[in-house]
């Protein structure tokens, strides 16, 4: 039977494969597989962030349009009617003024999240009506002052 290998082909291949060539092999592999596993890493947790970061735009958005379709549930109260002069005064404060910055949209958001509370506490109890409308004509009055409207 005929050898597929010469011995001048096995003295090259250990002459090749020495240990420090070995050592070097196998840095280079740990270095690549670091790498490999790195950019992996990176790749889901960039995929996750943005993902996150997408639903919350999403959601931001969704709320903002909802937030601006409805109503100021306390100015309603005390002006009796959604379509109050002062109401749309208020609506006008929110949407072109509260809106635009983060500490208003974070103020709105609660707004929304409390007032109805407090509507019903109001309108159960009477307590403290008059006094809501009283502040409300002042900073109405001052609002059409300052922004002429």
């Amino acid at each position: 039977m005929k050898s597929y290998f010469e011995p001048s082909d096995i003295i090259e291949v250990v002459s090749f494969v020495t240990p420090s060539s070995i050592r070097q092999h196998r840095a280079s592999n740990a270095t690549t597989t670091t790498r490999t596993v790195l950019g992996t890493v990176g790749i889901i947790v960039g995929g996750i962030l943005g993902g996150i970061l997408l639903i919350a735009l999403i959601v931001t958005t969704i709320v903002n349009s909802f937030l601006s379709s409805i109503g100021c549930y306390i100015a309603t109260m005390a002006y009796g009617s959604y379509d109050a002069p002062e109401v749309l005064v208020l609506r006008r404060f929110r949407d072109e003024k509260l809106n635009k910055t983060f500490m208003g949209r974070v103020f709105i958001a609660n707004y929304y999240a409390f007032s109805p509370l407090l509507v019903r506490f109001v309108k159960r109890t009477g307590f403290a009506e008059r006094l809501i409308r009283r502040k409300l004509d002042g900073f109405v009055n001052r609002l059409r002052t300052k922004n002429n409207w």
